[in-house]
């Protein structure tokens, strides 16, 4: 049995947007779903995950943090950037998330591979990751706030996973 923590999940996003974007996360509180209708997400990335625990991590946030976001990786400015290293910047926090989540994981012994993030882009569209009829899925959502902007990770693992 695996274990995962949604705080884990709070402080690896956290961590990557302090140290290495220079922004503050904070957790927002109240029902995920509520927050995310009543916000404007029009760029998604996606990093799957395969092996003991197969799942798929996905982060959803507004273009104009996600500008934020890359411009403080790549220490620009937002006006420099193109849209395509918006969408590459983006897709990178998706794979470092992911990333820690699998070191994590891993230590306690899963075997896990993760594909490229997959980003996708627009003002009028809907994700829905498709699972079938499995019955062992677990799913590890967070919204938070960063400069009024709204930003939704979610960890969605099938398999046994203990979440403490």
């Amino acid at each position: 049995m695996l274990n995962f923590s949604p705080v884990k999940l709070v402080d690896i996003t956290g961590e990557l947007f302090e140290k290495m974007v220079g922004l503050k996360l904070e957790k927002c509180e109240g029902a995920y779903e509520d927050l995310f209708k009543a916000s404007k997400t029009d760029i998604s990335a996606f990093v799957g995950i395969s092996g003991t625990a197969p799942g798929i991590i996905a982060v959803h946030s507004s273009r104009t943090l996600a500008k934020k976001t890359t411009a403080g990786m790549l220490g620009m400015q937002e006006s420099e950037l193109s849209d395509g290293e918006v969408n590459d910047g983006f897709g990178e926090v998706a794979n470092i998330i992911a990333g820690n989540i699998k070191k994590e994981l891993e230590s306690q012994k899963a075997e896990m591979k993760l594909s490229l993030p997959t980003v996708i882009t627009g003002g009028d569209y809907a994700t829905k990751i498709l699972n079938g009829e499995k019955t062992d899925e677990v799913k590890i959502r967070v919204a938070f706030s960063c400069e009024n902007e709204k930003m939704f990770v979610e960890f969605i693992f099938q398999g046994e996973l203990n979440i403490v």
